[in-house]
């Protein structure tokens, strides 16, 4: 019995150093093979393909300072870990050319002084502790550094764009050049409505606004311009515009065909003075409202009443109205476009140009034109046999015409007051006939990126974000921003679809339940029913003789 026990013990004892021995095993084997699988949609806890290119193609060393203070509160406390496992990706990827340090300045006044001239500010934090509301001094900033060359997150408070932001940031520190994206506003009044998008694109390029009045040649120094709500535009302004396009320049332009006044809901008819130079790129802009039937739902205010209701002339396009083969849009999930204009391809002006219409609202559209009434409170009463899908956006690519070949040059605004010097002969001036390969990009509307719009639709700001990048520097880094827009809307079904759903939600459950209450109760009335005749039954007895 003893030899019994002692055996048990032995085996036992070897069983707990077998099974330690093979977990210390897998640790080893574990911390120098490390493995994960990312089973997430849009893979976003994977660092992209393009951040991994940039970090491995770096040939000398960049500094990444993390200044974080040390003891943030607990909700903060997984941020920070959630930081250095990408950076940790980061240096897997760029190995001994990227160097990270871990810095809280709050332990050196010195240093502290230092960051707060980098650009990183001290922050107030709330803090609980011991039952107590305090006010904590923190620092939660990162800055990139490359030789002479700097780039600053003042305050990082979330990992969803860290991606995005870091490697741009490496990109721009460790290249030559940087490139210019161009604006140009057609008043004084829109130039203020676009704040947050000049900030984010500030982060990777050189931003600058434009002036085309002048006499210079416009646009060298620029790699992409922006046409925001051209108007009235003269001779010379579309001149110098047809030249930067011709010179091998990126078009974007954002086209109002219609005036608003959101106060007081009133649209009418604008006038921009480009239909016939547009045209002859193979571009229309018509003069028109697109609604939608799917639309988004709008808040509006009446006196002290507030009320929110679908409003057509706010199209929201899902993904079956983006195009499925354009890095810009193929992994966004919706778009909202207000009060938008439709756009036309003229067929017969591109000729081999490369079309593809990137926005597409839904086959339930129609549109509104003449008298132009925008107010929610109407009936939109259309037939289906007049609705039909409207392009919101297009990209056309290839070799374009110059609009003013064969024609004589526009003069310079500033000599326009003269009367002997109203144009300068196609001779003496230096014109191009046609262009290099190049891209223009036409949208039908340039509220969908204003600041107060882009509050309400995270889709337009990524879409706007990777239209600029693709014309600008290709798409290497547009898969970096677009996974981690999940805006995935509800597939549109039919009237009668949607009553049978309802039906079968009230009364469906209802019946399997009445259903199932019936089949138990036959099952125990027919157990009830076996039992009682067994109890009945008369018992045979056999007697032995």
């Amino acid at each position: 019995m003893a030899i019994k026990r002692l055996n048990y013990k032995t085996n036992s004892i070897l069983m707990v150093i077998i099974v330690i021995g093979i977990l210390a095993v897998i640790n080893f084997l574990s911390s120098r093979h490390f493995v994960r699988w990312d089973l997430t949609d849009g893979k976003e806890f994977t660092i992209a393909t393009a951040t991994k290119k940039i970090a491995g193609e770096l040939d000398d060393i960049v500094n990444i300072k993390v200044y974080f203070s040390k003891g943030l509160p607990s909700q903060l406390a997984n941020l920070e870990k959630q930081i250095k496992d990408i950076l940790s990706e980061y240096k897997a990827y760029a190995g001994s050319n990227l160097m990270i340090d871990y810095v809280d300045p709050s332990e050196d006044p010195q240093l502290e002084r230092k960051v707060q001239m980098m650009g990183i500010p001290q922050i107030q934090l709330n803090v609980i502790e011991k039952d107590r509301a305090q006010v904590r001094n923190a620092y939660m900033g990162i800055a990139v550094l490359y030789e002479d060359k700097k780039e600053v997150m003042p305050i990082v408070q979330s990992t969803a764009n860290l991606e995005y932001d870091l490697t741009s940031a490496i990109k721009k520190v460790t290249s030559e050049e940087v490139e210019t994206i161009g604006f140009f506003y057609g008043t004084n009044e829109i130039e203020n409505k676009y704040s947050s998008i000049i900030t984010e694109l500030e982060k990777g390029y050189k931003v600058t606004k434009v002036d085309i009045s002048g006499e210079k040649k416009f646009g060298d120094n620029i790699d992409t311009l922006v046409l925001v709500s051209p108007r009235d535009m003269k001779e010379r302004e579309k001149y110098e515009i047809d030249q930067f396009l011709m010179r091998g320049g990126r078009l974007v332009l954002l086209i109002d065909t219609v005036k608003l006044e959101t106060d007081r809901l009133a649209a009418s008819i604008l006038h921009n003075n480009m239909d016939d130079m547009l045209a002859h790129y193979g571009i229309k802009t018509n003069k028109d409202l697109v609604l939608d039937s799917s639309s988004e739902t709008v808040v509006f205010r009446k006196g002290f009443m507030q009320f929110s209701l679908p409003y057509p002339f706010w199209p929201k396009i899902s993904k079956q109205g983006l195009s499925k083969d354009h890095p810009i849009v193929n992994r966004l999930g919706a778009i909202v476009f207000p009060w938008t204009t439709s756009v036309e391809i003229l067929k017969e002006k591109t000729g081999d140009m490369r079309v593809t219409e990137l926005v597409k609202s839904s086959d339930h559209s129609w549109t509104q034109r003449g008298y132009l009434d925008i107010s929610p409170g109407q009936k939109f009463n259309v037939g289906q046999e007049k609705m039909k899908s409207y392009t919101l956006a297009a990209i056309l690519s290839g070799k374009f015409k110059s609009f003013y070949a064969g024609k004589d040059i526009p003069a310079p605004e500033s000599d326009n007051n003269s009367n002997d010097n109203k144009i300068i002969s196609p001779e003496k001036g230096e014109r191009i006939n046609e262009s290099k390969d190049t891209h223009i990009l036409v949208i039908g509307n340039s509220g969908f990126m204003a600041d107060e719009f882009l509050r309400q639709s995270s889709g337009n700001f990524t879409f706007f974000m990777n239209s600029i990048d693709w014309l600008t520097i290709g798409d290497e880094l547009i898969g970096i921003r677009s996974r981690r827009v999940t805006d995935r809307p509800l597939k549109e079904i039919s009237e009668g679809k949607k009553a049978y759903i309802k039906f079968i939600d009230i009364f469906g459950m209802s019946a399997v339940l009445i259903c199932l209450g019936l089949i138990k109760f036959y099952l125990k009335k027919r157990d009830r029913f076996q039992d009682l005749g067994e109890t009945l039954m008369p018992t045979s007895r056999h007697k032995g003789g």
